[in-house]
């Protein structure tokens, strides 16, 4: 909890799209082809998002959270396979397979929502970056209406991004609620409100992958962009 308190909440929302800090680039793989980066490598996050958790405490030190994720990963993975055997009516090998499985399929949109939000739109130095306002509604995108993506990974991540990134300790269900004034408000001021579909993003992605995902020079070449 707390590495990822500080690597989103203290990290990535005061510095949207800030060379460097807030950029989103830790989600480049540009070795990784289209189809592969886009498709497949996320089926592994699963399995490999803990360890790499785990590698993060030890090297920061931070037995204590450390202990405490072991604690809670355990914990929650478990209730999670027995709530599934109880669903599902199923032993609990086949709760497990069923677990992965769906845990890993989901990582594929997972992944699209992170790079589609930010990367491609205006970056900036740490020292030019616009007035706060104007740096995340022109660096946060949103994903226009989808009942199921918006069940699965809730309003804040999908239709209501920029909303969170203004007001990120709000709940889904506020932002939903204040989504509609703050649309009025920044478009009524001028300012850059993105919104687009899950697919049109997708195919953005694909057809620019190269640029977007490999062949994009290092962020630090972007410099005061507006």
């Amino acid at each position: 909890m707390d590495l990822g308190y500080d690597t989103h909440i203290k990290g990535h929302h005061p510095n949207t799209n800030v060379i460097g800090k807030g950029d989103s680039s830790a989600f480049k793989v540009p070795f990784l082809p289209r189809i592969m980066y886009l498709y497949v490598a996320p089926l592994f996050i699963p399995i490999l998002s803990p360890m790499s958790s785990i590698y993060e405490l030890v090297m920061q030190g931070k037995f204590i959270s450390l202990l405490r994720f072991i604690v809670c990963f355990c914990i929650g993975t478990y209730g999670f396979i027995m709530f599934t055997c109880y669903l599902a009516n199923v032993g609990p090998i086949t709760s497990v397979v069923l677990v992965l499985t769906y845990r890993s399929f989901m990582m594929i949109p997972f992944i699209h929502f992170n790079i589609f939000q930010h990367i491609g739109l205006p970056m900036w130095s740490n020292t030019e970056k616009p007035a706060r306002m104007y740096q995340m509604t022109a660096s946060c995108i949103n994903i226009t209406s989808n009942f199921w993506l918006n069940a699965v990974f809730g309003p804040s991540l999908t239709t209501c991004h920029i909303e969170h990134h203004l007001f990120p300790r709000l709940s889904d269900s506020l932002c939903l609620k204040i989504k509609p004034a703050v649309k009025e408000f920044v478009m009524k001021a001028g300012l850059p409100y993105n919104e687009t579909s899950y697919w049109e993003r997708l195919s953005i992605f694909h057809e620019k992958y190269d640029e977007l995902m490999v062949y994009a020079p290092p962020v630090t070449h972007f410099i005061g962009f507006q």
